[in-house]
């Protein structure tokens, strides 16, 4: 979809080699709920859920995800699964730092608490950095 996605812009005009060689998988957190840590955790693991199952459906794969992990789990199981036929996936994450500033400004103990060791958003980095070795190019 390179050309209808790029037309109007100057990377449509000069594509580089790699055009059109990767499947994207779009996350964008702006929409994440971070007015407690459980409604925080639910929202961070249902965006991803929904990340994920758009990429499925757009891709037209046959995978399942199974329900009730955490965003890390999830994130982990879709990488697992295997790479697409075709080329290997670059990951988009649209406003990651939108939440990350609220937290630092009204709720800085929900923030620490989320990217200490055991924190849940650090976890679902540290599953994507894997991925980078296997499934995901930096491009």
């Amino acid at each position: 979809n390179f050309t209808s996605l790029f037309h109007n812009a100057l990377v449509g005009s000069e594509p580089t080699p790699k055009c059109g060689g990767y499947y994207l998988l779009n996350f964008d957190f702006s929409g994440i709920i971070s007015s407690s840590q459980s409604e925080l955790e639910r929202s961070f693991t249902n965006n991803t859920r929904f990340s994920l199952q758009n990429f499925i459906d757009r891709y037209n794969l046959s995978l399942t995800l199974h329900e009730g992990s955490s965003a890390a789990d999830q994130l982990a199981e879709f990488f697992s699964i295997g790479q697409p036929e075709n080329g290997p996936i670059f990951v988009n994450i649209d406003e990651y730092a939108h939440f990350a500033n609220e937290l630092l400004s009204f709720r800085i103990d929900l923030f620490q608490d989320t990217i200490s060791r055991g924190g849940f958003i650090r976890k679902w980095y540290e599953v994507l950095k894997r991925a980078i070795k296997t499934i995901v190019d930096r491009g």
